[in-house]
């Protein structure tokens, strides 16, 4: 085999890597908490013992707060009446069992803020509430006796970008309530994947054909050189 047939090869060979290396950039995840379709969603259960988390909800715009909230993998559990009673296992079943309303010591108050903006009390229960891009959404638990107060939580657009992200695992494992009908009928997300992935294996099987045509001929010309 000629320097020149091996030269063709390999550029060909380092053409099909880079064509199997593309999707994978292209699913690179976004650096930074972006406020024109994110959600920033704080828990703050230290009046109870537990953490302080703050994490990014990627494409919350418009979904259900519920949703938002399950979305960062923390357990989220409402009473009959709808009103938000445990998060991330607070309080626990001894201290409020979540019936048909909360009967603890204590209660979640659910706040929400804009970028750069003022924090604003939820008057009504979060079943009855959408999440929108670019919101701070803090769920702060505190005695059932002291009046709701706002987060300390500063609202700037650094915070909001700097925000570490839902790992995607975990929000890809949350089914919205909207979207719950299409997976009782056996329709998951994987399956518009599908598509995309069949065309990248064609591909990948058309360049080894065109590398596999490649040699034979350049084998011919140096025969009948």
């Amino acid at each position: 085999m000629t320097t020149r047939t091996r030269s063709a090869i390999l550029l060909l060979l380092l053409g099909l890597v880079g064509l199997g290396a593309a999707p994978a950039s292209a699913s690179t995840a976004q650096e930074s908490c972006d406020p024109a379709t994110d959600v920033v969603v704080t828990i703050d259960a230290s009046a109870l013992g537990g953490e302080y988390s703050s994490l990014c909800v990627s494409d919350a715009d418009g979904r259900p707060v519920l949703d938002v909230l399950a979305a960062t993998g923390i357990p989220v559990e409402t009473a009959s009446d709808g009103a938000l009673c445990r998060l991330d296992g607070f309080p626990a079943p001894d201290q409020d069992p979540c019936g048909a309303s909360p009967s603890g010591d204590g209660r979640w108050t659910l706040f929400a803020a804009e970028v750069g903006g003022s924090w604003a009390y939820a008057q009504q229960d979060p079943a009855g509430i959408t999440a929108a891009a670019g919101q701070f959404l803090t769920a702060v638990y505190a005695p059932s006796a002291v009046t709701p107060t706002a987060p300390d939580q500063v609202t700037s657009a650094e915070l909001f970008a700097s925000a570490a992200f839902v790992p995607s695992e975990v929000a890809n494992d949350v089914v919205p309530a909207s979207d719950e009908d299409d997976t009782a009928t056996g329709s998951t997300p994987d399956e518009d994947e599908a598509p995309t992935a069949w065309l990248i294996l064609g591909l990948m099987v058309g360049v080894l054909v065109l590398v596999g045509g490649t040699v034979v001929v350049l084998r011919r010309r140096a025969r009948n050189a």
